[in-house]
């Protein structure tokens, strides 16, 4: 079963880093195995999955539908990473 996503902490943190909602789970679900990140390495996934289009588009979909469950730790500690990378380092 997913998780409850907190739409307005989610768009908040987008909207910090330019992106929409969901290239952010997008980019927490490629940044989750990493321990630090900084903004470099943000942008690039970034422009990562802005450029596979609707092939990232489609692949948070199935993040979305639970499919990819296992792996909700893993985003959720993905996503606290950029959140504090927001308030101390990307300012």
């Amino acid at each position: 079963m997913p998780r409850e996503v907190d739409a307005a902490r989610l768009a908040m943190l987008a909207a910090r880093l330019d992106a929409s909602p969901r290239e952010l789970l997008a980019l927490a679900a490629r940044l989750a195995p990493r321990e630090r990140i900084d903004r470099t390495e943000i942008d690039a996934e970034l422009a990562r999955i802005r450029a596979a289009g609707d092939s990232a588009d489609a692949g948070v979909g199935i993040l979305l539908l639970g499919f990819a469950s296992f792996a909700a730790d893993d985003v959720d500690r993905a996503l606290e990473i950029v959140w504090r990378g927001t308030d101390v380092e990307l300012r």
